[in-house]
């Protein structure tokens, strides 16, 4: 029988006679513990052993024992879930709090943050909510985005701070004079997470599958064929010049699972454990690119607490605390960022129940009144967008004579769940009724939104970018079914052969300028109001050196290290 076994059995004999002595019969302990009589002097002989129990038999047959508990059951558990945590038994941790439905938190707050544990460099993190998947062509939020990017490799990857792709599974790449053909040099000696070779033939397999599935086709648009003309090479056949592809194999839906397992990648951390209540990654010994310096990294996850109080907040943290503070003590941030990414407001030009010269009179409406700033939303977390990308500015908002014609009667505003954006939801819905117009709000959800961007005149919505802020925004046009829905046919195919276009310049400062010019006639139409940034921050009560804030708001997970034990 294992130690949580023997906790829950000694559990059972704790709540039923408590710490006072009894007066009890081996019969009456079997039903308390649910074994035989004989398995009951087992137990006994074993708590006695522990000091957990006094126990005084007498002789013949149905005798009454005296029985005296020694020790708190609940005191018990939380010394073998801290003994344990010191050990890096972290999933025996789990299992014995999972002995009863108390908040596991407060068990880990001494154990939370930079830790050594079992003589090797941990770092736990509480986290506020359950996490989604992992499956690179399933993953929906900017945590479950950053996690995954640790777990799955790609052709190639992007750097923190780089804008540019870097080397991944892929060492070198080349392309002929024309842009038409690519070819990707792998490193020799890849391996999965579970030690079986990565061969040729397992990406060209993978990727395959890819340029098909209707998640991850869009990246894939431009090619003709993919194949492994020799060992270690992966040739891409253009039907035109794609000068994006390198930053295309670095997305999200470009990453590489293995063909069979799909929670197994090449990355630098593997999964370890993924419940409900804990995610572990473990380094990946394989790695062929440098080596994080943390052995293991956990999410403990106490979503219902935390659920509570970002309900009380009135946000979706954008704030990541590594570790629990001391009491009566303050965290203090060490890196903050703003977002690259923002919230936005599109409207539906094309059910045309709002016209162009509306729309453009409503986005200016939306900055001269100064909703953002008047939310109801904690101070620190969003900031009023004033730029749609570092060096790209707003356009002016000059309305010719005559576009100032008041809205419809009636408009359907679509909005996702997200604290904040349910907040500008009902604050423009009181602004616009004040103006003679009725907003009815439908709320999406992320897996479904695509299916009501029909019935909506405006939207609401959250872009993320990643680390190559103009690929990601291209990217966003190519993927995002919501321009598909919003744009008139005309505008629709009029943007994407100014896409196609772009796609062929060879030069990264040619392509920015023509989608930044893009950008600003999707906006100058009135389909687009970017309206505020969140700001990212990351805090910790103990000593993580090296914390670096990446695109979507973590900590680079590869450059973070714990100190020696004493300075911590």
């Amino acid at each position: 029988m294992n130690i949580v076994q023997r906790l829950a059995q000694y559990q059972k004999l704790y709540s039923e006679v408590g710490s006072q002595p009894c007066a009890i019969t081996a019969q009456r302990l079997a039903v308390i513990l649910c074994c035989s009589e004989r398995h009951v002097r087992t137990l006994i002989r074993y708590f006695e052993q522990q000091r957990w129990i006094e126990w005084q038999a007498f002789p013949g047959r149905g005798k009454q024992a005296t029985l005296r508990c020694m020790v708190n059951s609940d005191q018990l558990k939380q010394q073998f879930i801290q003994q344990m945590l010191r050990q890096g038994a972290t999933e025996s941790a789990l299992r014995v709090a999972h002995l009863d439905a108390n908040d596991l938190q407060l068990l880990l707050m001494p154990h939370m943050g930079g830790q050594w544990q079992a003589e090797a460099p941990t770092l736990r993190i509480p986290f506020y909510r359950q996490l989604t998947s992992l499956s690179p062509l399933s993953v929906s939020g900017r945590s479950e985005r950053h996690l995954t990017h640790n777990i799955h490799a790609g052709l190639t990857r992007f750097v923190t701070d780089n804008p540019h792709p870097q080397a991944d599974l892929a060492h070198h790449w080349t392309h002929d004079e024309d842009g038409l053909r690519w070819d990707f040099m792998l490193h020799t000696g890849l391996s999965w997470h579970n030690g079986q070779p990565i061969t040729t033939e397992h990406i060209l397999r993978i990727l395959q599958n890819l340029a098909a599935d209707t998640r991850s086709r869009s990246h894939f648009h431009s090619v003709r064929a993919i194949s492994a003309p020799h060992p270690l090479c992966i040739r891409f056949d253009l039907s035109r010049p794609d000068y994006w592809l390198p930053y295309r194999l670095a997305h999200m839906e470009c990453l590489l699972p293995h063909p069979q397992h799909p929670d197994v990648g090449a990355g630098p951390f593997k999964i370890g454990l993924f419940t409900s209540r804990l995610l572990r990654l473990e380094k990946n010994p394989y790695y062929h690119l440098r080596h994080p310096y943390l052995k293991t990294i956990e999410c403990w996850i106490d979503s219902h607490s935390s659920s509570r109080e970002a309900e009380e907040r009135g946000r979706d943290p954008a704030h990541i605390v590594i570790g629990k503070p001391p009491r009566n003590s303050l965290v203090q941030p060490i890196q903050q960022q703003t977002s690259l990414g923002f919230c936005y407001l599109a409207v539906n030009l094309r059910r045309q129940w709002i016209r162009p010269e509306q729309a453009r009179w409503l986005q200016r409406f939306i900055r001269q009144c100064r909703i953002v700033e008047r939310l109801p939303v904690e101070a620190g977390i969003i900031l009023h967008t004033q730029s749609l990308l570092p060096g790209w500015s707003l356009p002016p908002l000059v309305l010719t004579e005559g576009e100032r014609g008041a809205l419809p009667q009636r408009l359907t505003l679509l909005y996702p769940p997200q604290p904040e954006l349910k907040l500008m939801a009902f604050q423009l819905k009181q602004e616009l009724e004040a103006l003679g117009c009725q907003l009815r709000l439908l709320e999406s959800q992320p897996k479904h939104a695509h299916e009501k961007l029909g019935l909506a005149d405006l939207v609401l919505g959250d872009r993320l970018i990643g680390d190559a802020p103009e690929a990601a925004m291209e990217s966003w046009l190519h993927q995002d079914p919501l321009w598909g829905a919003i744009l008139p046919e005309p505008q629709r195919l009029s943007l994407y052969a100014v896409l196609d276009d772009i796609q062929q310049q060879k030069t990264d400062e040619v392509r920015h300028l023509a989608l930044k010019s893009a950008f600003i006639d999707l906006m100058q139409a009135g389909s687009l109001t970017p309206l505020f940034n969140y700001l990212y921050q990351v805090s910790t009560p103990n000593q993580v050196n090296d914390i670096k804030l990446t695109a979507y708001g973590w900590f680079d997970f590869c450059q973070a290290w714990v100190p020696p034990r004493s300075e911590i």
